[in-house]
């Protein structure tokens, strides 16, 4: 043919459509071009002389082939209809799932911040009750928790943009604290808090230059889960010990009846800022241990708990590509230890 071979026809017309079928004729067969018609797709490749009824044949083949790929392409097509509406589904599923986790999270974390702000409010009601007059130093103690209390609103919207942000699909910039800051940020969240009122809480100061690379609030979250949780392990009056240090790498930890150990979803060889929280409550049986991250699962009574904090926790954590270990023994308490890599 002129300008163009057969070949080269045939390799255009599968650039058009990748299943048309192509009987190839020649009258002068080579092993290089039957070789080139079979690799590129042709249905047959027939060479001079043939009959009317070998053609025949030929077509057939070629419109059964045909027949059989436009039935797999329609079978084809219908499961991936079927599995992107099985996909949909399930994104909508995992969507509601995620919407309902993430409303019960704002909800669960400002509670800690409402709690502290009640406990100002008290006491400035006190202060105003038990006044003879607003001297001085009483219009400055009462400007104090007034401040308290405008920091902790500012620590729920806070908590609400970031939880908000992950239901819209916005990613906020990464906005990481000195862990020291955190530990301020926690002692004074903590201050007014009736739960360490009861208890014996001492929060150790944090090592200067010590970052851990995750987004402030939620450092604080998982520092105040962790802590209102070990502070409310008993009725009876405790020790809850709060500290951090820098490390080389994670130890290695074993699962087992008293400790339990979630690791980095992606594994690091970086410095990792370690954080306990330790107290000498009455500790977990191995049965709590080990459904102690499952959401909603609680062991305090009806109306007393929700079981979130540990599953936030433990969401919060695998988000920074941190870890997690837990020791507890009844009688003995419990030593939650969370590794987040360091921010260099």
């Amino acid at each position: 043919m002129p300008g163009m071979t057969g070949i080269q026809v045939l390799s255009r017309l599968k650039e058009i459509d990748p299943y048309v079928e192509v009987v190839m004729l020649t009258a002068h067969e080579t092993l290089e071009t039957a070789r080139d018609a079979l690799r590129l797709g042709a249905c047959d490749y027939l060479s001079k002389p043939y009959t009317i009824q070998g053609m025949r044949d030929v077509v057939n083949r070629a419109l059964s082939r045909r027949a059989v790929t436009t039935e797999i392409r329609g079978h084809d097509r219908r499961l991936r209809e079927l599995q992107r509406e099985i996909h949909d589904r399930q994104m909508r599923e995992e969507l509601a799932r995620s919407q309902a986790e993430i409303y019960a999270s704002i909800l669960h974390d400002i509670n800690g911040p409402l709690t502290v702000i009640r406990g100002f409010l008290d006491k400035v009601r006190h202060d105003l009750v038990s006044a003879q007059r607003i001297d001085p130093t009483a219009v400055t103690t009462i400007r104090q928790h007034v401040n308290g209390i405008d920091h902790q609103v500012i620590h729920c919207l806070d908590i609400s943009r970031r939880y908000l942000g992950f239901l819209e699909g916005r990613t906020q910039p990464d906005a990481p604290v000195a862990l020291s800051q955190g530990f301020a940020d926690l002692k004074e969240l903590l201050e007014m808090h009736p739960n360490a009122r009861l208890n014996q809480l001492h929060i150790e100061p944090a090592p200067p230059n010590i970052t851990p690379a995750i987004h402030a609030t939620d450092i604080l979250s998982i520092l105040l889960n962790l802590t209102i949780n070990a502070l409310q392990s008993s009725p009876d009056p405790h020790r809850v010990e709060v500290n951090g240090k820098l490390a080389a790498r994670i130890p290695d930890h074993q699962n087992s009846a008293h400790e339990q150990f979630l690791p980095q979803p992606q594994p690091e060889r970086q410095p990792v800022v370690v954080l306990t929280v330790q107290d000498n409550g009455p500790g977990m049986s191995p049965e709590v241990l080990s459904m102690a991250f499952q959401p909603n699962f609680t062991t305090k009574e009806a109306g007393r708990g929700f079981g979130l904090g540990l599953s936030i926790v433990k969401r919060l954590v695998t988000q920074a590509n941190g870890a997690i270990h837990v020791y507890s023994r009844q009688g003995e308490g419990t030593i939650f230890t969370i590794y987040l890599p360091a921010r260099m």
